[in-house]
């Protein structure tokens, strides 16, 4: 197999396992499900304080896998009394309609064999690399929500 083939294989395995297609969901009774009150939707739009941001970013598992700029939390974590205030102000920005720059919106991804003989790309794990001020303002994110789908899925929903 050449290496557009492969490439190829590989996009299709990936897309068809993490990709999804939406159904239609204009037959759905209007009312049934939950949705965000106004309380929750004001907590969501609140503006992220330093302090938000510090303690999501000390949060991060300090030498999990870096970018591509193989800088890890840890750098972040133990400058922080030097690079906070730009990254608080980079952070806030970015929730200020400000874009991300492309590169900093990059990945790596790695495939980590699962086993000794490998036969196709369902014997790897895809293993995604971050930029660490990229997973900040995701966790950010994360974080904010986590709250507030407490209050939108039904106990029975556990697996959720």
């Amino acid at each position: 197999m050449d290496q557009e083939q492969l490439k190829l294989e590989e996009v299709n395995f990936f897309t068809s396992l993490y990709g999804e297609l939406p159904d239609s969901m204009s037959d759905l009774p209007i009312g049934i499900f939950p949705h965000i009150s106004d309380k929750d939707f004001n907590f969501l739009n609140t503006p992220i304080s330093n302090e938000e941001i510090k303690s999501t970013l000390f949060d991060i598992v300090p030498l999990k896998a870096p970018g591509s700029d193989r800088y890890h939390a840890l750098f972040y974590q133990s400058q922080w009394d030097h690079v906070g205030t730009s990254v608080c102000r980079w952070v806030k920005g970015i929730f200020d309609d400000e874009s991300i720059d492309p590169d900093l919106n990059n990945s790596l991804l790695f495939l980590i064999p699962k086993i000794q003989n490998l036969k196709g790309f369902a014997h790897f794990w895809p293993i995604s690399l971050c930029y660490v001020l990229y997973k900040l303002v995701m966790k950010v994110i994360a974080n904010r929500f986590k709250k507030v789908f407490c209050n939108l899925i039904a106990p029975e929903q556990t697996s959720f």
